[in-house]
């Protein structure tokens, strides 16, 4: 679009022949010969060049399709920050599933470990056969879990395949629980204009302000210079080709270009709302991710101090079933909450650490 503004700048060379065949031939004979005026078969070319000298408008269009690039080049570098996320997101997903599969497969060896005891216990006749049948149920559930679990593995690891075009490798990678304080916000929120939202709605404003000072253009006169040159075989007593030089200047007024300055002048307006709103939406985003930051640190420091306590209480009611002082059902609940821990810490995890990407691009960095 720029290239075709700017294509506006430049001369425009027309060239044209034309062939005409004449009911007649006009000729005058003459002392020194017959001189044809019109020949039955006329042969005429025009060669002309344009240059436009003096056209406001022209080129306030030109600097406002140069805005307007603008804006998509930063609509692009948003749309990429965009897929960023996406594809930070849907990895830390993939993480946490896989992270999730070994926890459930821990869980799972717990169960078949209770239950093998619980059937040794009822083969000795030390314990009712209930506890075996709870034992199978329990294996059962943890089956159920890691089914569920490895699902999960295989959609995340789907849905970034589909995003990055990339398949992922089964390397293990460890889900980090960073607890660290997010920059201050004071830092982030000072310097907006640098965010590509923000900087593609200013160069809207800007090609908005520049279609109205073109629309303001349009009243003013236009002056063009032209050369132009004619080669006929029908020139009659004249010389076979000719040339001339012209300078033209027009004005031309309607009552459509006023109303289309208040159009341009609605539109500007318009824009530079829409910069304003860009630029609170874009402090609101930065807000809204420290915020969220602050409060899943808070989350993945409780998940963790729930994780270490469910998990003495399993280790203690799993000795306490061993050595015939504690019920099965305690010892069952009891790694029931251990699990419910683990996976609650285990989100909680993912999600600080997709937070904290977030507020990277949101802020206007790297995502990593």
């Amino acid at each position: 679009a720029v290239d075709e503004a700017r294509g506006r700048l430049f001369p425009t060379i027309t060239a044209s022949g034309i062939y005409t065949r004449n009911e007649r031939e006009v000729a005058v004979n003459l002392p020194t010969g017959t001189a044809v005026i019109t020949p039955y078969d006329q042969l005429d070319g025009r060669f002309s060049l344009t240059v436009p000298i003096v056209d406001v408008s022209i080129w306030e269009s030109f600097f406002a399709a140069e805005a307007t690039a603008d804006a998509a080049e930063e609509r692009a570098t948003l749309a990429r920050d965009t897929v960023r996320m996406t594809v930070v997101t849907t990895w830390y997903s993939l993480v946490a599933a896989r992270v999730l599969v070994r926890a459930a497969e821990a869980s799972l060896a717990a169960a078949e470990s209770s239950r093998d005891g619980a059937a040794a216990r009822v083969e000795v006749g030390v314990a009712p056969a209930a506890e075996g049948a709870r034992g199978d149920a329990e294996v059962a559930r943890a089956r159920q879990s890691l089914a569920e679990a490895r699902l999960l593995a295989t959609l995340a690891a789907q849905s970034l395949e589909v995003t990055t075009g990339i398949r992922p490798d089964e390397t293990e990678v460890a889900l980090g629980t960073d607890l660290g304080a997010p920059p201050r916000l004071e830092d982030l929120v000072t310097d907006l204009d640098h965010l590509p939202a923000v900087r593609a709605a200013r160069a809207d404003a800007r090609a908005a302000e520049r279609s109205r000072d073109a629309a303001w253009a349009a009243l003013f006169p236009i002056v063009t210079g032209s050369a132009s040159e004619r080669v006929t075989n029908a020139s009659g007593f004249g010389p076979a080709t000719q040339w001339a030089i012209s300078l033209t200047a027009s004005w031309t007024f309607d009552f459509v270009r006023p109303f289309t300055v208040e159009t341009r002048e609605a539109t500007l307006a318009g824009a530079r709302v829409r910069e304003e709103e860009a630029r609170a939406l874009a402090e609101a985003g930065i807000v809204e991710a420290w915020h969220r930051v602050g409060s899943l640190v808070e989350r993945v420091s409780a998940a963790s101090a729930a994780l270490e306590a469910s998990t003495r209480a399993a280790e203690d009611a799993r000795a306490r079933f061993e050595a015939g002082v504690g019920s099965q059902l305690e010892a069952i609940l009891a790694e029931r909450d251990r699990f419910s821990a683990e996976v609650g810490l285990i989100q909680a995890a993912g999600d600080l650490a997709v937070a904290r990407a977030a507020l990277r691009i949101r802020s206007g960095h790297d995502p990593i």
